[in-house]
């Protein structure tokens, strides 16, 4: 009954204590060709990794670190605007 999901971390992170080990792309491979609901990829995530992270099918992603760790957090988010908007997939 869930609306959606988070699929991660994809990589490994610092943002929280006691998280699990990286699931990696290819979980995310795996759930965006078996989960037939949106999911959010999520955990470890930066600028450098965004484009393969959407490449893997992901539609929906979350990069906490990358933003609030930025020294100019509006233009930290243009960038990845302008990242996800070359992918093709939706900001």
């Amino acid at each position: 009954g869930a609306d959606y999901i988070g699929v991660g971390p994809i990589f490994s992170t610092q943002t929280k204590e006691d998280v699990c080990a990286p699931v990696g792309l290819n979980y995310l491979d795996y759930v965006a060709k078996n989960v037939h609901i949106p999911f959010v990829a999520i955990g470890g995530i930066k600028r450098e990794t965004l484009p393969q992270v959407l490449a893997h099918g992901a539609k929906t992603v979350c990069l906490v670190t990358e933003i609030i760790g930025a020294e100019d957090i509006g233009q930290r988010v243009r960038e990845i605007q302008a990242i996800i908007t070359f992918s093709g997939a939706q900001a």
